[in-house]
């Protein structure tokens, strides 16, 4: 783990709202739950979705998504 730690039976609270700026959030991936790192290239408009478990590799999305 890099900086934060979830085990499983921890709770998760969340907001529902628009993703503005990087940090760790809560996201959905088609039916799929996640806690993850996001950071944002505008340039690229790009999404990359990290893991804190060095176990996961990084994900790539697009900003409008379509992967």
């Amino acid at each position: 783990m890099k900086g934060i730690q979830l085990f499983d039976g921890d709770i998760v609270v969340f907001i529902p709202c628009e993703i503005h700026e990087e940090g760790i959030w809560f996201i959905r991936i088609m039916d799929d739950l996640y806690v993850k790192r996001v950071e944002f290239d505008p340039i690229n408009r790009k999404i990359r979705i990290m893991s804190e478990n060095p176990r996961y590799p990084d994900r790539i999305e697009s900003a409008d998504g379509q992967s």
